[in-house]
């Protein structure tokens, strides 16, 4: 059976993986927070997901919760990392890609590679490099309901919203205690699941709040005091980033480089793109959305997947069409996003209906007794 969609989250998710996908093409400086979306939504929706379960008590909601998670996840990552087992054993193989798995495979397999991405010596490899936020979302995800558990009613409020104020506390505390030098600092905390505590709580503390409340702070005027204040912030660290900062750079960065290396930004930054992260949340949730965006929500973990790979099978086409059209590099590849788009949707829109939809047929349900609660 086909979970019940929300329509505005939907497109929200559907836009957070655009920004990932803009990001890597290039075209998008900040597009990469797209990723942190990912993590306050993923704590808003496991958050009210464990709630409508409780109510069948702690050990059928906590095996009916990892299972369902584990069927909305592991399928597709698993035939994605077989296919890429596959792949480096034939003629095709991209260079160093069967090295790479050979080095990796055992904290891919374990939901362990963002803490070996973590390491300053690890090189990852283009086609495994973004799997290190499905790591963090599975550690998360076993780890969620243990919390949830642990606290309930007024308590489990406190616990939430202490974990986002100690967002700064824990990234900094991180950083001390491993102390790399910059930027690998800065590069150890983004990657860390603890650093992403606080992204989970908020969503999970929207997942809770009241409709009343939810009216009130996703005000427009609320979101776009936020936004402001993020870019100013970003860009009292980095400059306005409007414009690309070197020849080949992205456009937009809006203040917010990757990893966020400078001033401590690695620090405060993180928090600042929750807040905004969670307004969006508030302003559409219960909304229908924009249809486009909608589909693409549907999708979006697909095309997470394979829009890095797709990405750099692609790019030796922007230099042809450099040299062939003489368009400058951003010209050539805002000419190569239109069929790089269409074939990644397609390969989501594959992907969404074949692998994995019909998991969701084996997904456990709620007890007969506590179905109409």
């Amino acid at each position: 059976m086909t979970p019940a969609r929300d329509g505005g989250l939907d497109s929200l998710r559907g836009l957070a993986a655009l920004m990932v996908v803009f990001y890597h093409l290039n075209l998008l400086g900040c597009g990469w927070l797209g990723v942190q979306l990912f993590f306050v939504l993923s704590g808003y929706f496991i958050t009210r997901q464990w709630t409508q379960l409780e109510p069948a008590g702690a050990r059928p909601a906590l095996r009916i919760f990892l299972a369902r998670r584990a069927l909305r996840l592991l399928p597709l990552y698993l035939f994605y990392l077989l296919g890429l087992a596959l792949l480096a054993r034939s003629p095709y193989a991209p260079a160093g890609l069967a090295g790479s798995l050979a080095a990796d495979g055992p904290s891919l397999l374990s939901a362990s590679y963002n803490l070996q991405a973590a390491q300053p010596a690890h090189r990852a490899h283009p086609w495994l490099a973004h799997l290190w936020s499905i790591s963090v979302e599975l550690q998360l995800y076993a780890l969620w309901p243990l919390l949830l558990l642990a606290a309930r009613g007024r308590g489990r409020w406190l616990l939430l919203g202490g974990l986002v104020l100690a967002g700064p506390v824990l990234r900094a505390s991180l950083a001390a205690w491993a102390d790399p030098p910059l930027p690998a600092r800065a590069a150890l905390v983004g990657l860390s699941t603890v650093s992403h505590l606080d992204a989970f709580a908020l969503g999970g503390l929207l997942a809770l709040a009241s409709p009343a409340f939810a009216r009130r702070a996703g005000h427009g005027g609320v979101g776009l005091a936020l936004a402001l204040a993020l870019w100013l912030a970003g860009a009292a660290v980095n400059g306005p980033g409007l414009l690309p900062r070197q020849t080949l750079g992205a456009p937009l960065l809006l203040g917010h480089p990757n990893g966020l290396p400078l001033s401590g930004q690695w620090i405060w930054g993180y928090s600042g793109v929750n807040l905004l992260a969670g307004w969006a949340i508030l302003a559409l949730q219960a909304r229908q959305g924009l249809a486009p965006l909608r589909w693409v929500g549907e999708r979006a973990y697909g095309v997470y997947l394979f829009h890095l790979p797709l990405a750099h099978l692609v790019a030796p086409l922007v230099l042809t069409l450099h040299q062939q059209l003489q368009t400058g590099f951003h010209g050539s590849l805002l000419l190569l996003a239109p069929p790089y788009l269409a074939v990644l949707l397609l390969l989501a829109g594959l992907s969404y209906r074949y692998l994995e939809r019909p998991w969701w047929r084996l997904r456990p349900g709620l007890p007969e007794a506590h179905r109409a609660a």
